[in-house]
């Protein structure tokens, strides 16, 4: 028995508006710095078919198909035990943990959850020198000391530079948008239309009263 692929990566849960669950998931969200709960939904979709092919397999009893299943869980650290019955214990948290976003925060190539994801979307993360730009990406254990980053972090503020003068140093100073801009053309008065034409308009009148 072969593993079937699925082209449907996730599944809406049954009742959209339970306060309960909204709750429950935007915590997972604010830990794990996801966008939305449609990548939670992604993971709990994947653990349900793991789940079921585990249980398939354990009524076939196929030897073939569980080499297929578990070869991948072990290599991302996932099982306590090599077994199909390990799979059941696999939870959320441990494939949140495995995420490529996590990874990087727990790394410290990052400040926070948040700047992991920034970093992975704008293409700064390289796995064997290779740059993925997926932040729910799987790492595997034998990727993961492979993850490098090609930015090094410098807080602007707290720079400091030498001057010309003597050595002193000067820290870089933000100035606002207004009081960078200058004037690019002088101000040009415009003339009044109306002067021009008011000696004219006078002569011609006093020419049809006469």
């Amino acid at each position: 028995m072969s593993i079937k692929k699925f082209n449907k990566k996730y599944s809406t849960p049954r009742h959209m508006w339970r306060g309960e669950r909204i709750n429950s998931e935007a915590e997972i969200i604010n830990q794990y710095g996801l966008k939305n709960h449609k990548e939670i939904w992604k993971v709990l979709f994947k653990l349900s078919r793991w789940r079921e092919l585990a249980r398939r397999l354990i009524i076939n009893n196929d030897s073939k198909g569980t080499d297929e299943l578990l070869n991948p869980l072990t290599n991302i650290s996932c099982l306590k035990e090599r077994t199909l019955e390990s799979v059941f214990e696999i939870s959320p948290n441990d494939i949140f943990e495995r995420r490529l976003q996590t990874v990087v925060f727990r790394k410290g190539l990052a400040g926070t959850i948040k700047q992991a994801r920034h970093l992975i979307v704008h293409r700064h993360i390289t796995i064997d020198n290779k740059v993925v730009n997926a932040p729910g990406h799987i790492v595997s254990s034998n990727d993961e000391s492979g993850i490098t980053c090609g930015l090094t972090f410098v807080n602007p503020k707290t720079v400091e530079t030498p001057t010309r003068e003597g050595g002193v140093k000067e820290t870089f100073v933000y100035r606002r948008r207004q009081e960078r801009m200058k004037p690019r053309r002088k101000h040009i008065k415009r003339e009044n239309s109306r002067k021009q034409f008011d000696g004219s308009r006078k002569q011609s009148n006093k020419q049809h009263k006469n």
